[in-house]
């Protein structure tokens, strides 16, 4: 399907603009344009591609770029390690490609963090990278390997939930566990993806580590036995 300028503008104005969406990262080829649009309807910060980019590369930039977010850099800091990343990375393709991802919207960025792009006051409810030591860079191929469920377009306006869920897994009172219950039918197995796929992404609080458990029985035998499978 194809979205034509004019009326990607018309719709875009019709629903408010995007005023509360605080950043987006077009990570897809010759996506320039684009950006200017979602800036000019109210975005507050939008990474985009002025060219053709291997996906090699986006994969990279995109690992760089989050875990910078995740141990409490700005996004302005963050965007310039991804990039650095990219410029000294052995690979040519990448060290040639390092240029091509632009930045829109870098007023304020310098303030900006994971906690206020998820609106949330670090200051007052902690952060989510605090008590975090900075870790070596993760493996983006363990990250595209992992087993999960595919994300599902129905999970929106979650970043709050998400970020708040995550937040209370750190520090040294973090939780060991979360349960989620209710109703069948309200959606706790689709938040549970979405939460795996955003807090096992690289930088993460849990990068490139989940395991998803399929229990058959309440029993314990049968839990460990499934998490020993597992983790053969």
């Amino acid at each position: 399907h194809i979205l034509w300028r004019d009326k990607l503008e018309e719709f875009l104005a019709a629903s408010g603009g995007l005023r509360h969406i605080s950043l987006l990262f077009l990570s897809t080829c010759y996506s320039e344009e684009l950006a200017q649009i979602f800036i000019e309807h109210g975005c507050h910060h939008v990474l985009a591609t002025r060219a053709k980019v291997h996906d090699t590369t986006a994969r990279r930039f995109s690992q760089q770029l989050y875990y910078e977010l995740g141990v409490n850099n700005n996004l302005l800091k963050a965007w310039e390690g991804a990039t650095q990343a990219l410029r000294i990375d052995p690979d040519e393709t990448m060290a040639r490609e390092c240029m091509l991802f632009t930045f829109y919207g870098q007023r304020g960025a310098e303030r900006a963090t994971l906690d206020s792009l998820c609106g949330v006051d670090g200051s007052q409810h902690g952060s989510i990278g605090a008590g975090l030591s900075v870790r070596d860079f993760a493996n983006a191929a363990a990250f595209l390997d992992m087993q999960l469920p595919a994300r599902a377009d129905s999970c929106l306006g979650r970043a709050r939930l998400l970020h708040t869920l995550a937040r209370t897994f750190c520090g040294p009172k973090g939780r060991r566990a979360v349960l989620f219950y209710g109703p069948r039918g309200i959606g706790k197995s689709t938040f549970a993806t979405e939460f795996a796929h955003f807090a096992t992404a690289p930088g993460r609080l849990f990068s490139c580590s989940p395991l998803r458990l399929k229990i058959t029985s309440p029993d314990l035998v049968s839990i460990v036995t499934a998490l020993e499978e597992q983790l053969e």
